[in-house]
C-alpha cells in the first residue's frame, strides 16, 4: 500500500456522505491532511487520518498568493 495526501476536503465531504470514507483506510496505509482540510471537513478526523503542518512556509505563502486555504481559487 502507499500514501495518500489529500490536499482538498472535497473527497472527504463526498464519501462521508456516501458513509464510505472507511475505504480510504483500506486502499492507503497512510493518509494525511493539512489542519485547513481537517478544519473543511467539519467532523472528528478519524484515528487512522493524521494532521500534518506544511513543511514549508514560503511554499504555503507562494500558494496562497493563487489559492485559499482550502485549495480553491480566488475570484477577483
Amino acid at each position: 500500500m502507499t500514501k495518500l495526501i489529500i490536499a482538498d476536503s472535497s473527497c472527504l465531504i463526498a464519501l462521508d456522505n456516501i458513509d464510505q470514507l472507511e475505504i480510504l483506510s483500506g486502499l492507503f496505509n497512510e493518509i494525511t491532511i493539512t489542519g485547513e482540510v481537517a478544519k473543511e471537513f467539519g467532523k472528528p478526523n478519524p484515528e487512522w487520518m493524521k494532521i500534518q503542518l506544511p513543511n514549508s512556509k514560503e511554499k504555503v505563502r507562494k500558494l496562497l498568493e493563487t489559492l485559499d486555504h482550502g485549495g480553491q481559487k480566488q475570484l477577483l
